[in-house]
């Protein structure tokens, strides 16, 4: 058996009082999901994961390691892949897609995200979205703030 290890995150921003989630069409299969790629010799999740959105993307982001989720699966026969997780800010809006491997890029309205994601990461943004919701409950009416990232601003 095969093991493969790949990093990513869920990146999101605030803009015009919308939380916003940014997603990627792969070039290869035309699938919508979060941007994430493997894990170089040497690297830290953090640091692929912030990698593999830059090369993506061409966005700088900050991650909040509170959140870490792992998807393991089958990618094909006689291998097991995991994929890490993080949430992350983006630092800045504009994007660039990486020519080789994605299609399209789009910021999604955190409430229209099932609408474009593609139903095998459903059970990540799910888990995403509880994490944001706790978040904001946790501190009604106050911004909750966790390294500089703040989280109770969505419509």
């Amino acid at each position: 058996m095969q093991y493969e290890k790949s990093c990513g995150a869920l990146v999101f921003r605030k803009y015009h009082g919308n939380t916003e989630l940014l997603l990627i069409k792969h070039a290869n299969g035309g699938h919508w999901s979060f941007p994430k790629g493997h894990v170089e010799a040497g690297e830290t999740e953090e640091e692929t994961a912030t990698r593999e959105v830059k090369e993506e993307t061409g966005i700088d982001i900050i991650i909040d390691n509170s959140f870490r989720e792992v998807v393991s699966y089958s990618p094909k026969k006689d291998t097991m892949k995991d994929v890490v997780y993080f949430l992350a800010f983006a630092k800045n809006y504009n994007y660039v897609p990486q020519e080789e491997e994605i299609s399209e890029i789009k910021w999604v309205e955190i409430s229209r995200v099932h609408s474009i994601l593609s139903p095998c990461f459903f059970i990540i943004f799910n888990l995403f979205f509880t994490f944001f919701i706790h978040q904001c409950v946790q501190h009604t009416n106050a911004q909750r703030t966790t390294n500089n990232i703040s989280y109770c601003y969505w419509k």
